[in-house]
């Protein structure tokens, strides 16, 4: 079993600090057993949105290779923060 954790804080002007997190718990065949995603520690969801309109598009078009912007909504606040 093993564990991956990502963090990045943003200091958003006229608002203050902002912090994402995303971390994953594998199996011993590397499949992925558990998942959890945060904003400013409220659970969130990541979705993605196109940099020229921000319409969100699909896990599947993200993963295509195209330009997108990976956003974290958080499912309590409703904020939302994206970056390229």
């Amino acid at each position: 079993m093993s564990y991956s954790f990502r963090q990045v804080s943003y200091n958003l002007p006229g608002f203050g600090k902002m912090a994402t997190s995303t971390s994953a718990n594998y199996n011993d065949r590397n499949e992925v057993t558990g998942w959890t995603t945060t904003v400013n520690d409220e659970p969130a969801i990541i979705r993605y949105r196109l940099p020229t309109n921000q319409r969100i598009v699909s896990e599947a078009y993200a993963q295509s290779g195209k330009a997108v912007m990976q956003c974290y909504l958080s499912t309590k606040s409703q904020w939302e923060i994206c970056a390229k």
